[in-house]
């Protein structure tokens, strides 16, 4: 099993005391500097907050170059305020610095793109303050061992329990479920919850993880679970090194009203579930980005309208369905079927092919720069009214027997109320939630399809919530 040493730098109470502190900015060639003490707390906020002092003899000198600097002043006459200066201004790249500091036990944090929020003058004594996004340290670790990934979630998450484990608050014969214990893409996952804390913990078989493994873990149990899943705390064994990173507690006051894709228990021993995370996660780790994959950005999104209101939601939804069509494999599975006596597929080649045509001809012209792009603009727009719309491609499923019709026509009502900006009117409201209901049900289906999936899933358009099984061809 992973280190338990993580929770002292999820506390709410976090304090690290840090003799040495640098900052230096990342414009290259800037001279830049600032060194001194003073430590990395977690405000009441849950917020990573960085407080550098040092002492300077010409420090009013240093107050007043810096308020003409920002151009105009906030804050006392002790006291200046990057921040509230730089409201409805783009921060610029040349503001920004990189973070080392030592704390009191030689550990070395590091972190980029700090940006000071505030700066206060006491005789010399110059204080500044900076907000981080995250802090990261790593070791050398002497070990050979697999490598492995522990990630802490703020706040008990809701999973379904499928293991029995043996804790000190047994009785008699009694044992609580208090784990999720599955395997998924070659690795061994462990989630359980302590102490308001839901912790994950990978076990894998080789000695280095993919690159943001631990974006794509969150990313496939956000699909799965349909809540907010962000971790802010992650420790990270590969090789011989160790890595902690620490970033700032997610506020969990929001409830997303969204559905899992299956509906589950507070014990579940089916496996469904976790073959679907696994199916997703598969997907998802060929994706090489830094960023969320496409398809989790909108689960996001939808999670995120599903805490407003219902038109926000409706909107969202719909216009992830038309995003979801224009991604591979779906993007080809949707399209016509070529056809010898359809007129239309000819009709379209053929316009197609014209443009393309035209294209090649204009490329080796001499004109105006400005002209050649208004050119290209023109025919790409061409090019875009021509194409499948969101509607053939969804028809075009159906007629293939892999999406229910009904879905469709859904989607379809849902999508005409909510692009043109239609107020529900309170008794449309129950209409409006079903069929936002099924329209949830079309998007988990267009994922299916992307990722393969066929197995269980939670029917939500019918009352009672039916467990159906999905396949291919099973609509």
């Amino acid at each position: 099993m992973l280190s338990q040493n993580l929770s002292e730098f999820f506390d709410t109470s976090l304090h690290l005391n840090c003799p040495q502190i640098s900052l230096r900015k990342e414009l290259i060639n800037s001279q830049e500097i600032y060194q001194g003490s003073g430590s990395i707390t977690r405000t009441s906020e849950g917020q990573l907050e960085l407080k550098l002092s040092y002492f300077d003899d010409n420090s009013w000198l240093l107050l007043f170059e810096h308020i003409e600097e920002l151009g105009e002043k906030r804050g006392s006459l002790t006291r200046i305020s990057d921040k509230s200066a730089g409201i409805g201004k783009i921060v610029p790249e040349s503001e920004y610095f990189s973070l080392s500091a030592i704390d009191s036990q030689g550990r070395e944090w590091t972190s980029t793109r700090v940006l000071i929020s505030q700066r206060s003058f006491q005789s010399n004594l110059v204080t500044l303050i900076a907000q981080l996004h995250e802090i990261s340290y790593t070791i050398q670790s002497s070990s050979n061992e697999k490598a492995s990934m522990c990630l802490q979630l703020c706040g008990d998450i809701n999973i379904p329990h499928n293991t029995l484990m043996q804790t000190e608050e047994e009785l008699e014969c009694f044992r609580f479920p208090s784990l999720a214990h599955f395997f998924a893409c070659g690795y061994e996952f462990f989630i359980n919850h302590q102490n308001g804390i839901t912790i994950i913990e990978v076990i894998s078989d080789c000695q280095e993880l993919p690159a943001f493994i631990e974006t794509r873990v969150c990313e496939a149990l956000q699909f799965v679970l349909s809540d907010f899943i962000t971790w802010s705390t992650l420790e990270l064994n590969q090789s011989t090194q160790r890595t902690i990173r620490i970033r700032s507690l997610l506020n969990k006051n929001k409830k997303t009203k969204l559905r899992p894709p299956i509906r589950f228990e507070k014990l579940d021993i089916t496996k469904d579930i976790w073959k679907l995370y696994e199916n997703y996660l598969q997907h998802i780790l060929k994706d090489s980005e830094r960023m969320l994959h496409p398809i989790s950005g909108w689960i996001a999104r939808i999670i995120e309208a599903r805490t407003v209101c219902l038109e926000s939601e409706m909107l969202t939804l719909s216009v992830a369905v038309e995003s979801l069509l224009t991604i591979e494999p779906l993007k080809q599975l949707s399209e016509k079927e070529a056809s010898l006596d359809d007129d239309s597929d000819d009709e379209y080649n053929n316009l197609q092919s014209q443009i393309s045509l035209i294209q090649s001809v204009i490329e080796p012209l001499s004109i105006d720069n400005s002209l050649r792009t208004r050119l290209t603009g023109f025919l790409g727009n061409i090019k875009s009214v021509s194409s499948v719309s969101a509607m053939d491609r969804l028809r075009n499923l159906v007629d293939k027997g892999l999406l229910d019709k009904k879905l469709v026509d859904a989607w379809k009502d849902v999508r005409n109320s909510a692009a043109h900006g239609y107020v529900l009117e309170p008794e449309k409201f129950g209409k409006y939630h079903k069929l936002s209901n099924q329209v949830t049900v079309l998007f988990n289906h267009l994922v299916f399809l992307i990722i393969g999936y066929v197995g269980k899933y939670t029917d939500y358009r019918e009352d009672g919530w039916i467990k159906k099984d999905y396949n291919r061809n099973s609509n």
